[in-house]
């Protein structure tokens, strides 16, 4: 050992600045010892030793693995002052759409805050000018003034040209405002799919065809679309938007003759089911609106319910009761399916209500009597599995992506087996007259289901029902058929015949060899300077080629995905085979099927602009409802949302300006 190494040396503090030692050589709790962070291990405060121990292979091993590791500078590099300036407004526009995802703009003011001190913490030399500043008035002005505009913008461009088809209905909001709202739905080639879009919500005072039309025709000169590409529209079947002598509908077709008009069918069906009950004893819907009214409001009778249907069902709690509705589509079916489920524990709970003394015990009474009424049990048990087929149907055209062959062979289905059920199989037709007595079925060959059935011979076996009443239980159900029937025929006959049309388009039918003819499908859709030769030739054409091999089985199977893969298809010189004729069924499957699109954007409205948000101006209520249809359609959230750098810069350069 050297003289030199016999004596005790202290830590020297300037090595923690000497370039050999700096990244990885701590001060340790002991004076005359050095820490090596890197191989978690204490050395002799001497430098010589600290040299060698920089040489050693463990050190340089360590080392090595380290390195491969970014530093935070390099993960997060030292931005120029522009640089930062726009990572600051990127983060401002990110959380201004997820505010509007997912909470009113207020919570803004504190949430920026916090974001704004964890900035600064982490980063103490931060200039207080280049931190986060955003509060719900720039938050707003980012929503309507920015973000908004640059998705019309982006929507604007995708529509360019292309027909399209328009979905329309109006409504009023918490605070009275009344609007009319507009969904577009057409091909869009960025996205090579058809889809279905919020437009815009217009603002209404009144709601005349006349005032209609004005409203709809500024809103399209501002945001710079053509009209007169629009070659169809779907409203729910009010007067004022659809009337054959004086509507918004006759209106637009003033300046273009071939404009169509499709009734939703969802709309049409509700009004199917509603109008046929009205042939049923109103005390149905009388038990239906009473019975969930009962526990609307009352802690103590659920609880006492509960405690019933527990006994009765060993455990387990009930499924809610539904209201019935005269505007949501599926209420009626829910709220017959839901009573019946519960029928026994509901009659029980009545017969103990009506034996207690309180201010409702006459509704009590009246609810126990028709609960202890067979008669009404059998018109539960007819109604229940009737609806629930009117349901699916229902479901069906809600779809957004439902393929128009299907839809149509479905329909007809339901319509033919419904119309089994009461007429003798040589009238069977969808083209029957049901005003001819002659072809309906004698009451005891009709078809109620085999429930109501089997309900009625457990009726006669265990209870004194008599057969009169049996009997008009009946004829009352019979009439609940035939006003269906009828109902159903006329409310979708003109649907029917635009959706015959569409469905040659098909897979499943424009590419077999008994495929109709070239004059049967719908060229009044074909666009302007087309050539007509051109499009029979390329439909010729079509049955020649071998899709199954090209596209796959799964692409045959929807038609406005085969469609669209068919317009990209292109020969050995580079041209493409069918543009034209896609082009033509594309538009066709554009043709909105109901008013599903424009519903959802209303119960976006209902819950954005609610009792505590009832002043939200309609330029902020547009742009949350765009903001969240156009992340929803993407498939995405606020955390994936990517703000486009020059169309936005340019829009919030002249915010600021």
């Amino acid at each position: 050992m050297t003289n030199w190494a016999k004596y005790e040396k202290k830590f020297n503090d300037n090595w923690l600045k000497d370039p050999l030692f700096v990244k990885w050589l701590l001060k340790a709790s002991d004076p005359n010892k050095a820490y090596c962070k890197l191989c978690k291990s204490e050395l002799r405060a001497h430098r010589f030793d600290l040299v060698r121990h920089k040489d050693s292979a463990k050190h340089l091993k360590n080392a090595a693995a380290i390195a491969v590791h970014p530093t935070i500078n390099k993960v997060f590099p030292a931005a120029t002052s522009i640089n930062q300036k726009n990572l600051i407004t990127k983060i401002e526009l990110k959380l201004a759409v997820h505010t509007a995802c997912h909470s009113s703009i207020s919570v803004i003011d504190h949430l920026s805050e916090i974001i704004k001190d964890q900035f600064q913490t982490f980063n103490s030399n931060k200039k207080p000018d280049q931190s986060l500043r955003i509060h719900r008035t720039k938050c707003t002005a980012l929503l309507t003034r920015v973000i908004e505009p640059s998705l019309l913008q982006q929507q604007i461009k995708d529509i360019n040209d292309v027909q399209f088809s328009l979905i329309l209905d109006e409504s009023t909001d918490v605070s009275c405002q009344k609007h009319l709202c507009i969904c577009i739905r057409y091909f869009n080639i960025r996205k090579k799919c058809i889809v279905s879009q919020y437009l815009g919500l217009i603002p209404v005072v009144e709601t005349s065809a006349n005032d209609l039309y004005e409203a709809l025709n500024n809103y399209f000169k501002k945001i710079n679309l053509n009209l007169l590409n629009c070659f169809a529209i779907a409203t729910d079947g009010g007067s004022n938007l659809c009337g054959i002598r004086h509507s918004l509908f006759t209106l637009m077709k003033e300046k273009k003759e071939n404009l169509m008009l499709f009734k939703c069918i969802c709309h049409s069906i509700h009004l199917v089911c509603s109008h046929a009950s009205e042939e049923l004893p109103s005390n149905v819907d009388y038990m239906l609106r009473e019975t969930f009214n009962w526990f609307k409001r009352s802690a103590l009778r659920k609880k006492k319910y509960l405690d019933i249907y527990n006994t009765l069902n060993d455990g387990g709690d009930p499924l809610q009761l539904v209201q019935l509705s005269g505007t949501r589509w599926l209420a009626r079916g829910q709220a017959v399916a839901r009573i019946l489920d519960q029928w026994d524990s509901l009659k029980l709970h009545f017969d103990v209500a009506a034996s207690e003394k309180h201010q409702d015990r006459y509704t009590a009474k009246e609810l126990q009597q028709m609960y202890n009424d067979p008669a009404n049990l059998l018109y539960f048990t007819f109604l229940s599995p009737i609806l629930s087929e009117f349901n699916s149907i229902n479901l069906l055209f809600q779809k957004e992506h439902a393929d128009h062959f299907t839809i149509l062979q479905e329909l007809e289905q339901f319509t033919l087996a419904l119309l089994r059920r009461i007429l003798f199989p040589a009238s069977v037709s969808l083209s029957v007259n049901l005003s001819f007595q002659s072809i309906y079925l004698p009451l005891n060959r009709v078809d109620f289901g085999y429930k109501f059935t089997k309900l009625i011979e457990d009726l006669l076996s265990k209870t004194d029902i008599s057969k009169s009443t049996i009997n008009d239980v009946k004829l009352r159900c019979q009439s609940f058929l035939i006003k269906a029937c009828k109902e159903l025929i006329v409310r979708t006959s003109d649907n029917t015949k635009i959706l015959k049309k569409i469905q040659y388009f098909s897979p499943k039918v424009c590419l077999k060899t008994d495929r109709p003819s070239f004059a049967e499908l719908p060229l009044d859709l074909l666009g302007k300077n087309v050539d007509l030769n051109i499009v029979e030739m390329q439909w010729r054409k079509l049955i020649d080629y071998d899709f199954k091999s090209e596209f796959g089985e799964s692409v045959i199977s929807q038609g406005s995905l085969f469609w669209s893969k068919l317009m990209e298809l292109k020969d050995a010189e580079e041209n493409l085979l069918f543009k034209e004729l896609a082009t033509l069924a594309l538009t066709a499957y554009s043709l909105p099927i109901s008013n599903a699109t424009v519903e959802r954007v209303f119960s976006r409205v209902t819950a954005t602009k609610n009792k505590l948000r009832n002043r939200m101006n309609l330029p902020l209520l547009s742009s949350i409802i765009r903001i969240k249809m156009s992340l929803d359609e993407d498939g995405i959230c606020c955390t994936q949302f990517e703000p486009k750098e020059k169309e936005e810069e340019e829009l919030l350069q002249q915010m600021l300006d």
